[in-house]
């Protein structure tokens, strides 16, 4: 489903990643774990496309990623490590912004909304969200399109302990679901 080939990635005179390779079967969930400034990042940034590797190759179900970003995205759905929301817009706002992007019939909104435990601020402006709200955000906009594969940089940065079980508990359903998770 994933396989990254002798990737590596410089940034002016420091490596951030060497060597790296590593398979993800269909299904599986595959977690880096490591200090910060280890690549971890960066790494999945290569996969996703927004940063391309000095060398080595990505494939995404058999896609390759510098040959074919636009077919190889279509079957990510990404949380960055930083999520980031305009602050006037509302989070019923943001995730019909993130629908429209991705194709995703706006019905489904409602559906993310509810599962995310998101009803009751759906209309409050982003602005006014604690950090773990935003991540909760930025892991419903994860939710909103089929896509095959999520990837997730620092996924429970910032939830409070029940939190990061009701994240644990959308690992298991997306799992699941058939889906390929770093």
């Amino acid at each position: 489903m994933i396989e990254v080939s002798h990737l590596s990635k410089s940034f002016e005179r420091t490596k951030a990643v060497r060597d790296v390779s590593f398979t993800v079967r269909e299904g599986e969930v595959f977690a880096f774990l490591g200090p910060n400034g280890s690549g971890k990042s960066t790494t999945l940034k290569c996969i996703v496309g927004l940063s391309l590797p000095d060398s080595g190759s990505i494939r995404i179900s058999g896609i390759d990623i510098r040959r074919e970003p636009r077919a190889a995205r279509q079957v990510i759905s990404y949380l960055p490590q930083r999520v980031v929301f305009p602050d006037s817009l509302t989070a019923r706002e943001i995730l019909l912004f993130h629908a429209r992007l991705r194709g995703v019939a706006p019905a489904v909104v409602n559906a993310v909304l509810e599962k995310a435990r998101f009803v009751a601020g759906a209309d409050r402006p982003a602005g006014t969200f604690s950090g773990g709200m935003t991540q909760r955000l930025g892991l419903a906009v994860v939710a909103l399109p089929d896509a095959s594969v999520l990837l997730l940089d620092e996924p429970t940065a910032n939830l409070d302990p029940h939190g990061v079980r009701r994240f644990r508990e959308f690992i298991v359903q997306q799992k699941e679901a058939g889906k390929t998770i770093i």
